[in-house]
């Protein structure tokens, strides 16, 4: 199995139906990426499927993927957007961005460096426009590789699981891109936040994304710097400890 670079976004639940699918997938579109159909799946018109056709197949499932592409890059979106109703004990949704570590890795001089950064590029773009449809919906998202995500808070939090009580091991899991959604970011002090001397900070409509290196660390050629940055910025958090000015 292909492992993946993954983009993980904790949400509170919605109704998982073709209108939330087709609402999250427009938008994408809107911004420039494509649909690409499976080889396996077929339409009612046979092969290929339409992007209409994985819509309604992905909505009368528990959770649903849908396939796209994006420049440079394939990625599929994951939804559990209504966990509570699906998974016993869940009290949040999950949508998450996966796409081939092939496309950030460097593996005998290829890809280059440089377009392994481009394509890390793309992803978190990708992970903007998702926001942008989930706006206050987001509270909290990491990326990195999918084996390097840990679930420190549980693999079924709650929302006070997140918000109240975990927010000293949220500050201390810093990875490749670590996203606050607007309700955190109160809470731990979007100064704070602004201020972390991270690779790149975005304050969005929807929270503060902070990228921490170019690419997640362990698909770098020069992984001990890339670690040495996320470790810097971990340290901050730690030295602001009970500075939540925002």
């Amino acid at each position: 199995m292909t492992r993946n670079a993954t983009i993980k976004f904790y949400i509170k639940p919605v109704q998982y139906n073709e209108k939330f699918i087709r609402s999250l997938t427009e938008n994408l579109i809107k911004k420039e990426s494509k649909y690409d159909a499976p080889k396996n799946l077929a339409g009612k018109k046979g092969f290929p499927a339409t992007l209409e056709d994985q819509i309604i197949e992905e909505s009368v499932k528990d959770t649903g993927i849908i396939d796209l592409s994006y420049k440079n890059i394939k990625y599929y979106i994951y939804m559990d957007p209504d966990a509570p109703f699906h998974c016993k004990g869940s009290k949040l949704g999950i949508i998450s961005i996966n796409a081939a570590r092939g496309y950030f890795y460097q593996l005998l001089n290829t890809p280059t460096t440089e377009e392994c950064e481009k394509n890390a590029e793309e992803l978190i773009e990708i992970a903007k426009n998702i926001l942008e449809t989930l706006g206050s919906k987001a509270l909290y998202g990491l990326g990195d590789d999918e084996d390097f995500l840990p679930m420190y808070i549980g693999d079924k939090p709650s929302e006070k699981d997140i918000i109240e009580k975990n927010l000293a091991n949220i500050l201390s899991n810093v990875r490749w891109l670590n996203f606050y959604g607007t309700e955190i970011a109160e809470k731990i002090g979007r100064k704070r936040l602004l201020s972390a001397p991270a690779y790149k900070i975005e304050e969005l409509k929807s929270g503060i994304l902070i990228v921490n290196s170019p690419l997640p660390w362990t698909y770098s050629t020069e992984s001990q710097n890339q670690l040495d940055s996320l470790l810097k910025v971990a340290e901050h958090f730690k030295k602001t400890e009970g500075k939540n000015e925002n």
